[in-house]
């Protein structure tokens, strides 16, 4: 999925326990949330931009993200109201990050994938490793929740929405996809900062 619109929020510590809950409860979804394995990135380390984001995952190839229009959409349900930023992901089996430093962000990620087939959404079912137990859709939105690691040490969690597929359908999925987030119940959040990686990161790293 080269091309996505997203939208996230991050919490130095911990967000709360009822985002948390309702994320996980049984009750309120279709499917029980994929993912939950702690997974070690490591991002280039640059601390004088953040429109871009350069990593590995484990031993697989570089992977390149960047901000194509930072306010490509407008998300109106409560509470996930904000700009959407419209991101494009390249790989590259050519680029390395030795010998540069880098950062060691480790994520233990809980990920639901939603599609909208006909005008109908539907939640797709995803083993521990976020892999879908049918055919990956060409088009979607993934809902995540995210404990972060950097270095080591703890810092904080995200909660982001990401729609992806061709760009005529972005926008739809997306609005589709919170207006469903917002039947679900979800608790109001404070002290929540919206963000991207990137930008997240650098405020990480900067001295």
């Amino acid at each position: 999925m080269p091309l996505s619109a997203e939208v996230r929020w991050f919490w130095p510590a911990l967000p709360g326990t009822d985002l948390i809950d309702w994320f996980h409860r049984s009750d309120l979804w279709d499917q029980p949330p994929g993912g939950g394995i702690r997974k070690m990135h490591h991002y280039l380390r640059d601390a004088s931009q953040s429109d871009l984001g350069i990593k590995t995952r484990g031993d697989s190839t570089v992977e390149v993200k960047g901000l194509v229009i930072p306010d490509w959409h407008t998300l109106d349900v409560s509470p996930f109201r904000g700009p959407v930023e419209l991101w494009h992901k390249w790989h590259s089996e050519a680029l390395t990050l030795t010998p540069h430093p880098t950062v060691a962000v480790q994520k233990q990620r809980w990920l639901r994938l939603f599609t909208v087939e006909q005008a109908a959404l539907r939640e797709i079912a995803l083993d521990e490793n976020e892999s879908p137990y049918e055919a990956m859709p060409s088009a979607g939105c993934t809902v995540e929740l995210t404990q972060l690691w950097v270095d080591g040490h703890t810092a904080g969690w995200t909660l982001g929405l990401e729609a992806f597929g061709d760009r005529h359908v972005l926008a739809a999925h997306l609005n589709a996809v919170a207006a469903y987030l917002g039947t679900r119940c979800p608790p109001r959040w404070s002290e929540a900062t919206r963000n991207h990686y990137p930008g997240w990161l650098k405020q990480q790293v900067e001295p």
